[in-house]
């Protein structure tokens, strides 16, 4: 599953699904998932908004992860599934 930091992906991370996280405004470190093989992408570390509804910016940074690095990590994930 590709998905924000939703209910859904938490719920699919719980029942072993395979996971591709993109994270803005929030720390994937304490939001998860946890799974040994689940990838993350995140952009907190650029963000003036963490933890808040709204951001500040013009354009949010979670709006920098482009679709060639989340499909590097989709192939990297699928690669690990074993």
């Amino acid at each position: 599953m590709i998905s924000g930091d939703t209910g859904p992906l938490h719920i699919a991370a719980a029942v072993g699904t395979p996971i591709v996280a993109l994270y803005g405004p929030t720390q994937p470190e304490r939001n998860g998932p946890w799974g040994l093989n689940d990838i993350t992408i995140s952009r907190v570390s650029q963000c003036s908004c963490v933890y808040e509804r709204t951001c500040r910016k013009t354009e949010r940074c979670i709006d920098d992860i482009d679709v060639a690095e989340v499909m590097s990590a989709v192939h990297r994930r699928m690669a690990a599934r074993g």
